[in-house]
């Protein structure tokens, strides 16, 4: 599986919110650094820097099934679907850690649901992707791609996750 990782901070957001965290210091980019939607300029070539991104269930829910899309390379548009992440009440689960690369930011979109109830809430959603809650998959999503067989279109919230070079940086995104 791949992984993630930021900056610091806390970030929560009403009832059904999301929380993301990490335990390395938020350093914000140099001048010369490019903010782009997925991925920002050269930080350090072949760096080591990465992170790992947790899925919690602090919901009033018994499970909830979790997914993420991450971008395969920062300078493509299509992203992979990762799914399901089964996370019982009270529990988290690590579900990607990835290397930044040459990268200074990586984005993952986030879904959820738990029966009918779902993460985000339409107001939050940041892209709509096609997902089959019948099995557990990993499939290439790609711009043009359309909902096949069991798959309907759910709603994924961003994160970016800034590098913070020389160190690992765990974020946690959790389902209210």
């Amino acid at each position: 599986m791949r992984g993630i990782s930021g900056i610091s901070g806390v970030v929560a957001v009403g009832l059904l919110g999301l929380l993301w965290a990490t335990d390395a210091p938020a350093q914000s980019p140099s001048a010369g650094q490019q903010q782009l939607e997925k991925s920002a300029g050269d930080v350090r070539p072949g760096g080591d820097e990465r992170y790992t991104l947790k899925l919690c269930n602090d919901s009033a829910r018994q499970s909830v099934y979790g997914a993420i899309a991450v971008y395969d390379r920062p300078t493509d548009d299509n992203v992979t679907v990762h799914a399901w992440f089964k996370i019982g009440q009270g529990a988290c689960a690590s579900v990607a850690t990835r290397r930044f690369g040459n990268y200074a930011s990586h984005s993952v979109f986030v879904h959820g649901y738990s029966g009918n109830f779902v993460w985000p809430p339409s107001k939050s959603v940041d892209l709509k992707l096609c997902v089959d809650r019948s099995r557990p998959y990993e499939r290439p999503n790609s711009k043009n791609y359309k909902c096949r067989g069991n798959e309907v279109l759910r709603g994924f919230r961003k994160i970016k996750i800034e590098r913070v070079v020389g160190d690992t940086a765990l974020f946690t995104y959790t389902f209210k």
